[in-house]
């Protein structure tokens, strides 16, 4: 502040044994969280050469805490033009939700905060979104999102983000790398 004289300002310090400064100043929502979480996958997908206004395939995985509150996202994510797979988890006593609609990274804030917002409001919890790297026109006969097997004589890459790790298959005959965000 030495170089700011004409500015007014004071410190000091209280006890705040409930740490209501953290929690209602401080910390994150669970939107602003989600959005931090959102920039990573799109700086790796900017990494690895991706576009991201070329729209593709976005995977998408809720865990729901029953069956019925599995039952109310399905209806609603398929009104809004999702595609879905349900399956009951027994170790974990939840339902998981895949769920895939064509997007677009640059724009992902809008369809991730919004499914959030949805999977919250019946009892759930989003884990995370993931997509494709599409490097544009050299890309456009995979955008059926059909994997590329190692050893299968498919040239070019790929890689699959989803969850917070990237798998990038390069070349023909190469095997699988993964990374951990």
């Amino acid at each position: 502040m030495a170089d700011h004289l004409a500015y007014a300002y004071s410190t000091g310090h209280r006890p705040d044994t409930e740490w209501s400064v953290y929690r209602e100043l401080l910390h994150l929502d669970v939107r602003d969280m989600q959005r931090i979480k959102s920039r990573r996958v799109i700086a790796v997908l900017e990494e690895h050469g991706g576009y991201l206004i070329i729209s593709r395939w976005i995977n998408h995985r809720p865990y729901m805490p029953t069956e019925v509150s599995a039952g109310q996202l399905q209806t609603r994510l398929l009104a809004d033009g999702f595609s879905l797979e349900v399956h009951a988890n027994a170790v974990h006593k939840d339902v998981t939700v895949d769920c895939r609609r064509v997007d677009r990274p640059a724009e992902i804030d809008l369809t991730v905060i919004s499914a959030l917002d949805l999977v919250r409001s019946l009892g759930g919890t989003y884990n995370g979104w993931g997509c494709e790297v599409d490097k544009g026109a050299a890309w456009s006969g995979w955008r059926d999102q059909t994997p590329i097997a190692p050893g299968s004589g498919a040239a070019g890459v790929m890689g699959k983000i989803m969850c917070g790790f990237l798998t990038v298959v390069a070349g023909v005959g190469f095997e699988p790398t993964t990374f951990r965000l």
